[in-house]
């Protein structure tokens, strides 16, 4: 029968390896820092999807302008900060388009 301490021992190693496996298992699933869209640019285009979407509502517009709505992907699986920002401004063209313009006297 193993020793206390040959026991504790065996423990510590199944641990570390259990760890190794999980890190090994985590780096293959999730993207590195220098993958990943600056925390600068991701506040940049929350902020500008507020503007856009408080634009719609304030609006004066000739036609009926939807709600703006984000997809996360598209059929190309492109970069899902890309597609929102793509969506982003599809949006402000169509307000560009169906915005109110005055006409000259």
């Amino acid at each position: 029968m193993p020793t206390l301490q040959k026991r504790i021992e065996d423990l510590a190693r199944q641990v570390a390896l259990d760890q190794i496996a999980q890190d090994i298992d985590n780096e293959q699933k999730f993207a590195r820092k220098d993958d990943v869209v600056s925390t600068e640019a991701i506040e940049r285009l929350m902020t500008l999807e507020g503007k856009v979407a408080r634009l719609i509502r304030i609006c004066w517009v000739q036609e009926e302008v939807k709600p703006l709505t984000l997809p996360v992907s598209d059929e190309a699986n492109n970069d899902p900060f890309l597609v929102r920002l793509s969506s982003l401004e599809e949006k402000v063209s169509e307000l560009i388009e169906k915005t109110w313009k005055q006409e000259a006297f």
